[in-house]
């Protein structure tokens, strides 16, 4: 069993951080106002929780057209280059040229925020379930 290094800091400034980084093939990252875990592997909970209080919002209005940007985009089956391991998701860089809002770049590397694919889904599933009602009338 490997021991790990462990330093607490303790700050009442916001900007203070606590980084651990054992043997660097991963890291974990804590500030006092955000949380950021980053890992080289496999990140497992139970449930996730998001915030999405409508009282911290601004500017929100309804996706129109999300069925265009699904379109657009292209699922795929890959392999990890590091570790080898099968999985399936999205191209960051794909998913930047249709909807660029759901793409950052830290440290050079894309990274995706998948949960935003959620609200273009479920709109992309109504526009679609529009149309079939619509077709359906046409037969009466």
């Amino acid at each position: 069993m490997s021991s790990i290094a462990t330093k607490t800091l303790t700050s009442t400034q916001s900007n203070e951080a606590l980084t651990i980084d054992p043997a660097g093939a991963g890291n974990l990252i804590i500030s006092a106002n955000n949380v950021s875990v980053s890992s080289a592997g496999l990140v497992t909970a139970v449930d996730f929780n998001s915030t999405s209080d409508v009282r911290l919002k601004e500017n929100v209005t309804p996706l129109l057209n999300a069925g265009d940007a699904v379109q657009q985009l292209q699922g795929v089956a890959f392999t990890w280059k590091e570790s080898g391991e099968a999985a399936y998701g999205l191209i960051a860089q794909e998913v930047e040229r249709v909807i660029p809002a759901l793409v950052e770049e830290v440290d050079d590397v894309k990274r995706l925020k998948y949960l935003g694919l959620i609200a273009f889904l479920l709109e992309s599933i109504k526009e679609l379930q529009d149309r079939v009602t619509a077709l359906e009338s046409q037969g009466d």
